[in-house]
């Protein structure tokens, strides 16, 4: 695969956190770009480290605690300046789920799927998989599919952390939540595209994705 051309005005931001109940480390990544498409600063790069590696409920991770478990734990961020410039930062914070309840293992997720006004993909849909599922959020008669009010419940959160990501100060014009297109019919583009969030849905199905589950190596096998 070629490099990846910059894109000036954008930052990535990888959440990683694990569980107490075993398992690997997930991370789930986000991107962010200034609405002016201006390139980033050290300011905005202290503050988005600020906004993303924060305890508190700024920080916009913590829109999602409500549907996670108090096994999950949230515990670094690290934004990268998607531009020329080559700054990247790494923060550390604990950010815990809120849902006394047995969790599902670590591979399992929710899924959430994002839209912008105007496109539609075939494939490489921007997508960010939740962790940290409580067991209660299933249904009983179906294992595999979640309750609809826990499904609603995590689009609002989704909807919030949107908020607050786009809440957090920058040098110039505002953040926007959304999706860089750095491919179109197969090949890619000169210029990368970005695509901002206009809404989020929460598909009613458990999901997985099978890297998370770990290495097979790393266990034994018969």
């Amino acid at each position: 695969m070629p490099p990846l051309p910059p894109y000036v005005g954008a930052a990535r931001i990888y959440v990683k956190g694990s569980s107490t109940a075993g398992g690997p480390a997930f991370g789930t990544r986000f991107f962010v770009r200034k609405s002016d498409v201006t390139a980033l600063t050290t300011v905005d790069m202290a503050d988005l480290a600020t906004a993303w590696g924060a305890t508190g409920t700024t920080n916009p991770i913590s829109a999602l605690l409500a549907s996670q478990t108090t096994s999950w734990n949230w515990t670094s961020a690290t934004i990268t300046d998607l531009g020329v410039s080559g700054m990247q930062t790494m923060v550390s914070f604990t950010q815990t789920g809120t849902v006394s309840s047995a969790s599902h293992p670590p591979q399992v997720s929710v899924c959430l799927s994002w839209h912008a006004p105007l496109v539609h993909w075939r494939g490489g849909k921007p997508r960010n998989y939740i962790p940290g599922i409580p067991q209660s959020a299933t249904l009983v008669t179906s294992l595999a599919q979640i309750q609809p009010s826990y499904a609603a419940a995590l689009a609002t959160a989704a909807v919030n952390l949107q908020t607050k990501a786009e809440a957090v100060p920058a040098s110039s014009g505002t953040w926007q939540l959304g999706f860089i297109s750095y491919f179109s019919g197969h090949a890619l583009r000169p210029t990368p595209s970005f695509f901002h969030y206009n809404s989020v849905n929460v598909h009613q199905r458990l999901d997985s994705q099978r890297r998370r589950s770990g290495k097979e190596s790393a266990f034994a096998f018969s």
